[in-house]
């Protein structure tokens, strides 16, 4: 009786687990394991532009920017402007606005300290002279190469290739907008600054841009990767759905260039 009752007793638990396995495998799976909003900012990275004066070197403004791994290759993304001082409109350089170099802070395994990085941008930018927003997308990929103790936030796990923007779609992104201080003409610049959460409608469409209307949208925010909120099978999904390339605080209009425009941006740079 006894080896009757285990026998019937480690049958039940075999079709359990089998269940359990098959039901875990149906279950949709969301594409982000995040899904509150306040976390998304940590995809965002605050970049330092720089002007090399003489033997000196000062920060002369701030953008966004963020992280994608792809084929193990690390990838900072921002929009073009930011790292070359191209007026994608009016396709003008702007001297004033074009850094001679790049600096980001990271975490790393060991919490007290902070790494940085500099970039160097004159062969980025003889390389990408001024080039029409419409034929050419106001975006850049670089692969780094950081070191092991680096502890990088990407957003690899945030794209869906098949995920889509409709008009009325909720969308929101995190940037860095310059804070100023008491004075307007004093612009703090520290390393330890938060991102501030802007949230909108997509508002229009077309081939390789995105319009949605965002209030207060700061043209510092250049950069930062724009998620889309979908509400699938009564859940809430979340989707990186482009880069944020240019915003008007007066009109409450943003321009953001559509993903795909980044996946081709990594295949081109991969082949190189």
């Amino acid at each position: 009786m006894w080896l009757v009752q285990t026998i019937v007793q480690m049958k039940l638990i075999y079709y359990s687990v089998v269940f359990l396995l098959l039901f875990s495998c149906l279950r949709p799976r969301s594409t982000v394991q995040k899904p509150h909003f306040d976390n998304f900012k940590d995809y965002s990275y605050l970049l330092f532009q720089g002007k090399i004066r003489g033997e000196k070197n000062s920060i002369s403004g701030v953008a966004t920017g963020f992280f994608v791994k792809y084929h193990d290759t690390l990838y900072l993304v921002s929009a073009e402007h930011v790292l070359t001082g191209n007026d994608p409109f009016r396709v003008i350089r702007i001297d004033s606005l074009s850094p001679d170099f790049l600096t980001f802070y990271y975490n790393t395994s060991n919490n007290t300290v902070k790494g940085f990085e500099n970039l160097y941008l004159d062969s980025i930018k003889k390389a990408n002279p001024p080039r029409y927003i419409k034929n050419h997308p106001d975006l850049i990929t670089l692969p780094v190469n950081l070191p092991p103790e680096a502890e990088i936030i990407s957003i690899e796990n945030t794209i869906n290739p098949n995920a889509e923007l409709n008009v009325g779609d909720s969308v929101f992104f995190w940037g860095f907008p310059e804070i100023r201080a008491v004075s307007d003409s004093d612009i703090i610049y520290r390393q330890d600054l938060d991102p501030i959460k802007y949230s909108g409608v997509a508002v229009g469409l077309n081939d390789s841009l995105y319009y949605a209307s965002i209030p207060n949208t700061k043209q510092t925010v250049s950069g930062s990767p724009v998620f889309v909120k979908k509400i699938i099978r009564g859940r809430d999904r979340f989707y990186f759905i482009g880069i944020l390339c240019a915003g008007s605080e007066l009109s409450g209009m943003a321009f953001f260039v559509r993903y795909n425009q980044l996946l081709r941006s990594i295949n081109y740079v991969d082949k190189q």
